[in-house]
């Protein structure tokens, strides 16, 4: 086998290795962010789209909690 098929077969391996199989849009992903317990929501002032500022508004509040999750 030449050194060139080893390279492609090599490359082909890792991509499918490296391959993300998780769908945000499955009924798995909602099940478990539904079943998810999350204490407080923060909504973060953005300073660019790489840089995170200091949070806005903290909701700690069970109802308004329940509301933004869904």
């Amino acid at each position: 086998m030449s050194w060139k098929r080893l390279l492609v077969l090599l490359l082909i391996t890792l991509c499918a290795a490296c391959n993300d199989t998780s769908d945000p849009y499955s009924d798995d992903y909602e099940s478990t962010l539904a079943t998810a317990h999350i204490d407080s929501v923060a909504l973060y002032e953005m300073v660019s789209f790489r840089e995170v500022g200091e949070p806005i508004v903290t909701f700690r509040d069970t109802d308004t909690v329940q509301s933004i999750q869904g």
